[in-house]
């Protein structure tokens, strides 16, 4: 008796309903950090929707608990005014829709919006399935604003992102090495650049891209505390990195070089005085190895690829071209743009007159900065460069002060957001949704950075004082 009694009034304690609620939802979005690159790098439209599912049921719940328990959520008041500004463009022009894409006849049908004169999407179902995702991922950058304040969450979001990453790179060295397809029950093309669960070379190496530096700060963090985990992460982070140049993307690979040259300057900095101390001739053998790591990282890349890199290089380059068909339809986005993603569905119009110079169906620009310009207009493209600088900016400026692992985390963070940045000048990285929701993460941490707190308590129980204390 006295055994029902406890359990039915510890299922009906308030204080553990409240615990409920708060983990929910971050748990959701730890289960969505794995689910994302391994459902396809969520390229399908299914797969997109189980992604979108799964974080709209995230921020419900966290909405709902911080309702319940009476707290406000922590959200930069920036994040929060270009949030809503984001939201409000995007959805008034998915509903002021001036036009109706017709898939039959590939033309756009004029419709009566709510108002002629101000701006609307050119389809209204694909601006609507564009805003969903993308209002989920908004959503996320302020639920991870207000979770990264606790150490314990961060670190368990750290932990998933790695370990993540470094089980879909295997899986890409396993295919490459073991000469097996997709998935064993994916039709692939023959020659089609695949690596991992990514269709396209280039998502995959960007996704490495976002990894890497996550990878090598854990890494470093665990060797500095002579931690056990660092026997499992050094594997890791060798992996990561062979992954990154055996994936046949070219700019991928530059990244990544760049991205360990600044991970070595930035470790080097803080290891200077154990390096002083080492003997020389265990200093001629280190740097042996580094220089013999960097010689096999060199013949590692896929020579073929660029062999081929000199010939591309030219006026009838498909990207060349394609730029300046981008540059033509700025004047006609405005301010305001076409309507988020509508890229695909406008672009066929400004390249009839090319004939075979640009050939198949181009999904998005290859250069993410003016499909952004041409969806957005340069007002939602204003607001998504403060978001986006602002976060990496401020990864970089409060890893200063933070304690070793703190200062590892934002440090490579904003590396990563680095490193996706340069990979948009050339490719679509910024396009995908399962990059998307990690850049999401990185943003998040770098604007909710300023509010971090060393202790452990997951939120409902902290004073506060304590809430509201910086590192």
């Amino acid at each position: 008796m006295d055994r029902s009694s406890n359990s039915i009034s510890s299922a009906s304690d308030p204080l553990s309903m409240s615990h409920f609620l708060t983990d929910a939802p971050r748990w959701l979005l730890l289960l969505s950090l794995v689910y994302a690159p391994w459902a396809f790098g969520c390229t399908r439209p299914w797969t997109i929707d189980v992604l979108n599912a799964l974080l709209g049921s995230a921020l419900l719940l966290w909405v709902v608990s911080c309702a319940v328990r009476r707290v406000r959520p922590v959200v930069h008041w920036v994040v929060a005014a270009i949030v809503a500004f984001l939201l409000l463009q995007g959805w008034w022009m998915a509903f002021n829709a001036h036009w109706l894409f017709d898939p039959e006849y590939f033309s756009f049908v004029p419709i009566a919006s709510w108002w002629t004169a101000g701006p609307g999407t050119l389809d209204r179902s694909t601006s609507v399935a564009m805003m969903l995702r993308v209002s989920a991922l908004l959503g996320v950058i302020c639920l991870v604003n207000d979770l990264s304040r606790f150490a314990e969450w961060r670190r368990r979001v750290w932990w998933t992102m790695v370990l993540t990453g470094t089980s879909v790179v295997a899986f890409g060295m396993v295919q490459k090495f073991a000469g097996v397809p997709l998935l064993p029950f994916e039709d692939v093309r023959p020659g089609t650049l695949y690596f991992s669960t990514y269709f396209y070379h280039g998502n995959a190496g960007a996704f490495i891209n976002l990894v890497v530096p996550l990878v090598a700060g854990l890494t470093v963090v665990a060797a500095r505390k002579s931690e056990k985990s660092r026997l499992l992460l050094l594997p890791a982070a060798v992996i990561c990195v062979a992954g990154a140049f055996i994936n046949a993307s070219r700019a991928a690979a530059v990244v990544t070089l760049l991205m360990l040259g600044v991970i070595t300057i930035w470790q080097f900095r803080v290891w200077w005085r154990e390096i002083l101390l080492i003997p020389r001739r265990a200093a001629v053998i280190y740097t042996g190895l580094v220089l013999f790591g960097i010689v096999v990282l060199v013949v590692a890349l896929p020579a073929t690829r660029w062999a081929m890199l000199a010939g591309q290089i030219n006026v009838e380059n498909p990207r060349w071209i394609s730029t300046q068909v981008l540059l033509r339809m700025l004047p006609d986005a405005g301010a305001w743009g076409l309507g988020p993603g509508t890229f695909h569905l406008a672009f066929p119009h400004y390249t009839r007159e090319l004939g075979t110079a640009i050939r198949g169906v181009w999904r998005f620009a290859h250069e993410d900065y003016l499909q952004a310009l041409i969806e957005w207009g340069w007002m939602g493209t204003a607001a998504w460069a403060v978001l986006f600088l602002g976060g990496l900016v401020r990864c970089f400026h409060f890893c200063r002060g933070k304690r070793s692992a703190e200062r590892a985390l934002l440090f490579t963070s904003g590396l990563a957001l680095v490193g996706v940045a340069l990979h948009a000048l050339v490719d679509f990285p910024l396009q995908i949704a399962s990059l998307q929701l990690y850049v999401a993460i990185y943003l998040g941490f770098g604007w909710g950075s300023s509010e971090w707190v060393t202790g452990k308590s997951n939120g409902p129980s902290a004073p506060k004082t304590v809430l509201s204390r910086a590192t």
